[in-house]
């Protein structure tokens, strides 16, 4: 009996572990899941990137007329014979956009190591177990309690 007991013990540690292993291991899904985020979003900012650099080339390619280059320069501060130049008290302000790789950096789960893995699939492998020796020692101790004229009984419903 002690046999089978051990058995049980480690065939319910060996099914935790590798389950536990395929979803919170270093190559388990929530690793490969929290990878698959950050590689969408690393996507997106390409994606982003590509099209800012389109809008910025055809800019430049509408700013070889001289008008334009005259607009440039009127806006860096530059002027012609003639012109009425106003200055103003408060500068302009010039959004800065935030870095979003810093912060897909701490999403991303690494996955825990083998050995936590098996402490915490060794832990419930011993309360699973120790949950069905308490309730086989409980219905054990009903059936005593019934005494044999009950436990004959079970037995005597069926045809042998």
């Amino acid at each position: 009996m002690t046999t089978k007991k051990l058995f049980l013990f480690i065939l319910m540690f060996l099914v935790l572990f590798s389950l536990l292993f395929s979803i919170f291991g270093k190559s388990g899904y929530l690793v490969n899941r929290s990878l698959e985020n950050y590689l969408e979003s690393l996507l997106r900012e390409e994606e982003e990137r590509k099209l800012r650099l389109e809008a910025l080339e055809e800019r430049r390619a509408s700013l070889s007329s001289p008008e334009a280059l005259n607009d440039i320069a009127l806006s860096l501060g530059y002027n012609n014979d003639g012109d009425v130049v106003y200055y103003f008290e408060t500068p302009d302000v010039i959004e800065e956009v935030p870095s979003q790789a810093g912060e897909e950096e701490e999403l991303l789960f690494e996955g825990l190591d083998t050995w936590i893995i098996a402490l915490i699939s060794l832990a419930a492998a011993f309360v699973i177990s120790v949950l069905i020796a308490l309730i086989r020692h409980g219905r054990g101790s009903r059936d005593s309690e019934a005494g044999p004229a009950v436990q004959d009984s079970r037995y005597s419903d069926f045809d042998w």
